[in-house]
């Protein structure tokens, strides 16, 4: 899943048809983000962590612009996802991500 400088609305609409009244889900999504460089338009991919719960939607954490690389970044959401990893080491899992990269 992929957001182009979504509001919280976008991923609201989104996430409803998944979540159940009463039902928090904590995922971690792709964010897409068009960034300006030396006058050069430039598309950069990052990574948010949201919550969703009823008519609510939080974006609990994010790191944008990680890679230029769509692929890269949807895997590392992948695995965030897949581990459940918790919002406070996101930041050093995506510093390890941008080394790695």
């Amino acid at each position: 899943m992929i957001f182009i400088n979504a509001g919280i609305n976008r991923i609201y609409k989104f996430f409803k048809e998944y979540v159940r009244r009463n039902q928090v889900v904590n995922r971690y999504i792709v964010v897409k983000n068009q960034c300006l460089f030396e006058g050069v338009s430039q598309i950069e991919f990052g990574i948010s962590y949201v919550e969703v719960c009823d008519d609510n939607i939080a974006v609990l954490s994010s790191v944008p612009n990680l890679s230029p690389d769509y692929k890269a970044v949807e895997k590392l959401v992948n695995f965030c996802n897949d581990l459940q990893l918790d919002p406070a080491h996101l930041h050093d899992v995506a510093e390890d991500f941008v080394v790695e990269h």
